[in-house]
């Protein structure tokens, strides 16, 4: 059995952070443990009262403080900057993704997103097999061979079905 890993989900949208927790909530309690932040001023007081967070998923406009700002403080801080951040946002141009790379985000993802895309970049970022993460098997096709390399992603085009 894995151990619990706390995830911070730093996200100002109520629906998204719901979204979050179905994604992840059918191993809350045994394989993470989610908790939420509003905005990166809220993120930061809960790390300095949790600093062993495992991983940020970060959304990039939010009140308060963004989501680039929070990142660019807690790379500066001794006993945050290990944390792995993923960033998940609908701000999908060049430049903001190189920034939030840049800045030190692990992945990039472009919401909206799926849920299995999602499910194997926290697999790949937390190093846990996806099988483990989500109760499934993933094609090692969609597997990453480097573990802890920054990426980018945009999610696959949906189809409309009818009319």
């Amino acid at each position: 059995m894995a151990p619990t890993r706390r995830i911070l989900v730093v996200e100002d949208s109520t629906l998204q952070q719901r979204l979050y927790d179905l994604v992840l909530g059918a191993h809350r309690g045994h394989l993470v443990e989610i908790s939420h932040a509003a905005n990166g001023r809220e993120a930061l007081a809960q790390l300095s009262r949790q600093p062993n967070t495992a991983l940020i998923i970060l959304d990039v406009n939010m009140p308060v403080m963004s989501g680039l700002e929070f990142l660019s403080r807690i790379k500066q801080e001794p006993l945050l900057r290990h944390i792995p951040v993923i960033i998940c946002s609908s701000e999908d141009k060049e430049d903001d993704i190189r920034r939030g790379l840049q800045l030190g985000a692990r992945a990039y993802i472009i919401k909206p997103f799926q849920t299995e895309h999602l499910l194997e970049v926290l697999s790949r970022v937390l190093q846990v097999p996806m099988e483990e993460l989500a109760g499934t098997s993933a094609p090692s096709s969609e597997r990453q061979s480097r573990p802890g390399a920054p990426h980018a992603s945009r999610p696959t085009p949906l189809r409309r079905i009818g009319s």
